[in-house]
């Protein structure tokens, strides 16, 4: 049963406000400090977990061939990753949307009753949402199952039971999204930090353990290993959530709300939104995704293998640092302009018109930074990204048409792009109006298509393989980027945004240009000879002294600022 809509302000480019008698938000200056301690638990998390896969990674790719890899972390992973992003995407960006308080309980009397309008009510409504995915998850997980199509010629060693493995691991993580959608109502980052430590930690010593076991049975078991990590994940997951919350289960339980007239489990705006992001979920998870589902369908296992490698390493940087800081924004801008909109009562509008400039200062102080680290990664990245690559692994990996190396080069390309994209989006599914997101949905199908043409061209056309699937994904990126930078320009239509403020200055961009000609004439010249490696290494090392340098120079007042903000918070 649905709840009543009650009745709000209609203003254009401006989220349906929160209803009069709901329980007060938390002032911007406290929501802006938990946010501030979250990012840097989630930081925290992704540089604990991403290093600790990054080992478990090294030590398995010397028991692991290129095809049992690629159908592992491209096929299998891809097939979860679907599942949960369909599933319970579009109700994580509602429920972030819903201004929380580190001090919401949600109802634990002997009746059981939840009243409409009290801060129980309220969290309750988080928590009753939040049951959705796991019916919703557990329907495509057992199509998944059942549909996943086999491979043609001979099939790896346990390969239906691994899909079965990862299918049933995605329901069990699906149980834990109460848990979770408590811990960020109530801005309790560590939760979901030891949460997710603790699982990841027992994901990497069950895949290595299975591998290990294997190897030396001398027995080959396929993906079997990474499918067991991944149960391994999920039941710990669920159970160190169940522990941390301190909570009985009965009060993560569902249970309807009442009001004058009668009860309700959801209510209605709430779900409505949710409908929507699960419906644009859909073309975003195939634009993000994208990658992972033509070079399954266009790519041998090999190739597959060598392209995730590629991307494992290549993303350290996105998931240690880059996606953090975007969740974190997504729940600023939720608690900050989620509410906000324009009034007669002056002292609100006051308040309305702090929130907006609040969040712009934010988004342009995260692209400031993002613009920072991206100079390092464009103009040394891709001249050195293929030796580093080459001395960790070896060249047996780099032996198909597509090397691993190649790959990851273009794919420092790709990482400014979306540590741009990822901030943009995150203030657009924040502030967004159902409406503007079915328009953002329909703009998506164009950028699909743009995606899957370009995606074709560079990798049959042009013969680049897995490398022009990374360049693929930087055309759809800068789509997506230019639609989000409109949106953000009429969203702050009446204050207007200085994006000069989010850029580093001219001198600092020149640096940066010398520096990358330096590094790729060096590349040019000297890899791949006697002693080449060692000095193209040797100047990589001066140029990246003296860019840094540059930086901590030219940007020193705003790097003091950024500084000094974290340290009050």
């Amino acid at each position: 049963m649905s709840g009543p809509t009650h009745k709000t302000i209609n203003i254009k480019d401006r989220p349906v406000a929160r209803e009069s008698n709901a329980a007060p938000l938390p002032s911007s200056g406290s929501v802006l400090a938990a946010t501030a301690q979250g990012a840097k638990y989630l930081i925290f998390l992704q540089f604990f977990s991403r290093i600790l896969t990054f080992g478990m990674n090294q030590l398995v790719l010397r028991y692991t061939s290129p095809e049992v890899f690629g159908i592992a972390t491209v096929q299998l992973e891809l097939l979860m990753i679907t599942v949960l992003f369909l599933s319970r995407e579009g109700f994580r960006n509602t429920l972030q949307r819903i201004g929380g308080s580190p001090l919401a309980k949600p109802a634990m009397s002997g009746s059981g009753q939840v009243h409409d309008g009290t801060p129980e009510g309220d969290v309750q409504r988080v928590i009753n949402l939040a049951y959705i995915p796991l019916p919703l998850g557990s329907s495509l997980a057992f199509l998944a199952a059942c549909l996943y199509p086999r491979p043609s010629g001979l099939a790896p060693p346990y390969f239906t039971l691994s899909i079965s493995i990862y299918c049933i691991s995605t329901v069990i993580e699906l149980l834990s999204e109460p848990c979770f959608a408590l811990a960020q109502y109530r801005t309790q980052f560590t939760i979901r930090a030891k949460s997710e430590a603790a699982a990841v930690l027992g994901r990497c010593l069950a895949t290595f353990g299975v591998t290990l076991m294997a190897t030396k049975l001398d027995h080959p078991v396929g993906a079997l290993p990474f499918a067991v990590g991944q149960l391994t994940y999920a039941i710990l997951l669920l159970g160190t959530y169940l522990l941390s919350t301190s909570l009985p289960p009965s009060a993560l339980l569902p249970r309807p709300i009442n009001r004058p007239g009668g009860g309700y489990f959801f209510y209605r705006p709430t779900l409505n939104l949710a409908a929507t992001m699960t419906a644009q979920g859909v073309f975003k998870h195939v634009l993000t995704e994208g990658d992972r589902m033509l070079i399954a369908w266009l790519s041998t296992e090999y190739d597959q293998g060598v392209y995730a490698l590629a991307v494992n390493y290549g993303s350290l940087l996105a998931r240690i640092l880059f996606q953090p800081i975007e969740e974190s924004s997504r729940n600023l801008f939720g608690h900050l302009l989620g509410t906000s909109k324009i009034t007669d009562d002056k002292d609100k509008e006051k308040d309305a018109a702090a929130a907006r400039d609040q969040a712009k200062s934010m988004l342009l102080t995260t692209l400031r930074l993002y613009s920072l680290l991206s100079l390092l990664l464009l103009t040394l990245g891709s001249s050195y990204a293929p030796i580093a690559l080459r001395l960790l692994i070896g060249r047996r990996w780099s032996s198909s048409s597509s090397s691993a190396g190649d790959v990851l080069a273009a794919y420092c390309y790709y990482l400014p792009l979306m540590s741009i994209n990822g901030i943009f989006e995150a203030f657009v599914a924040s502030t967004a109006t159902p409406g503007q997101l079915r328009t953002q949905s329909k703009w998506m199908v164009l950028f699909s298509a743009l995606f899957v043409g370009s995606g074709w061209v560079f990798m049959r056309t042009l013969d680049m393989g897995a490398e022009g699937l990374v360049w693929a994904n930087c055309v759809n990126l800068f789509g997506r980027i230019i639609w989000a930078f409109r949106y953000i320009n009429i969203y702050f239509s009446r204050d207007g945004v200085d994006w000069r403020e989010g850029v580093p200055s001219k001198g600092l961009l020149t640096a940066g240009v010398v520096v990358a000609a330096m590094a790729r004439e060096s590349a040019r010249r000297w890899v791949g000879g006697e002693f080449g490696d060692l000095r193209h290494l040797g100047l990589g090392v001066v140029l990246g002294v003296g860019l840094l340098v540059c930086v901590i120079v030219s940007e020193r007042g705003f790097l003091r600022q950024v500084g000094s903000t974290i340290r009050r918070r």
